[in-house]
């Protein structure tokens, strides 16, 4: 199970924490402190871009893979209502304890991404915001997507990606050993655009849309990453300092993709 999630759930739990476990989206940089209202803001735009990015409408089936806390889940029903099938898919328990259920028309799935139990063909859109770099292989997720998927339908991903080449032998190997300690699961820390896209073209998929993102999220770390613990409100913070550090530096960038699946 991810580190992080209990101190973050228990935030959520204590209204500390939106549903919403990612980072957020800012369109100019913020005039002066970010605040909690902010930062509650700016994480749900992100949601918005992912979502605007998969072209949801009314009617469609749609699938959250690690689908958190289920902040996207919610944010789906909102706009479009109960009409199209959502899934939220995770293999915690202790997140899809505080997921939108059926009473909200969700169905929640305990499952792996490598393993999604769905059948062939079910699905419209399949949504994964900053989740794939956890999963054991990209590759395999990336083929369950267009498993279940219609042809024609989207996968939409917002991602991190890596490239080490700028950083020395050291500091690239210290940064993937705290980031894989804190926000571990994390196979490869350095899977770059180019292997990311190979593995969704090996998957049967055409990228439509691929956008670097990575400055509009940085005033993020001035919640996640404080530059003094008493300002702290994350309980990775060695991790999410050296995230800052790395996409400050280029060695991180934050990515939206839509890839589709070709038509019939």
């Amino acid at each position: 199970m991810l580190p992080y999630i209990g101190p973050l759930i228990q935030a959520y739990r204590q209204g500390l924490a939106s549903d919403h476990i990612h980072l957020g989206y800012w369109e100019a940089p913020p005039q002066g402190a970010v605040t909690p209202a902010d930062w509650r803001e700016a994480q749900a735009r992100l949601t918005d871009q992912i979502l605007t990015m998969a072209d949801l409408r009314a009617g469609l089936d749609v699938a959250d893979a690690g689908c958190g806390i289920g902040g996207t889940l919610r944010a789906i029903r909102r706009r479009w209502g109960n009409a199209g099938r959502l899934v939220g898919i995770n293999p915690d328990p202790r997140q899809l304890a505080l997921c939108p259920g059926p009473a909200e028309g969700v169905a929640l799935l305990r499952a792996d991404a490598l393993d999604l139990p769905l059948s062939d063909g079910c699905l419209d859109r399949v949504i994964c915001l900053e989740a794939a770099f956890h999963f054991a292989s990209r590759r395999g997720f990336f083929q369950q997507a267009a498993r279940v998927l219609r042809p024609g339908g989207l996968l939409v991903l917002g991602d991190l990606l890596g490239d080490a080449s700028g950083l020395a032998e050291a500091d690239r190997m210290c940064a993937a050993a705290v980031l894989v300690r804190d926000f571990g699961p994390w196979p490869d820390p350095w899977q770059d655009e180019a292997g990311v896209v190979t593995d969704l073209e090996a998957a049967g998929f055409a990228v439509r849309d691929l956008r670097d993102i990575t400055a509009r999220t940085l005033p993020s770390y001035e919640v996640v990453a404080p530059a003094s613990v008493s300002d702290l409100r994350h309980p990775a913070l060695d991790g999410a300092r050296a995230m800052r550090w790395l996409q400050e530096n280029g060695a991180l960038r934050y990515v939206l993709i839509a890839a589709q699946k070709p038509e019939a």
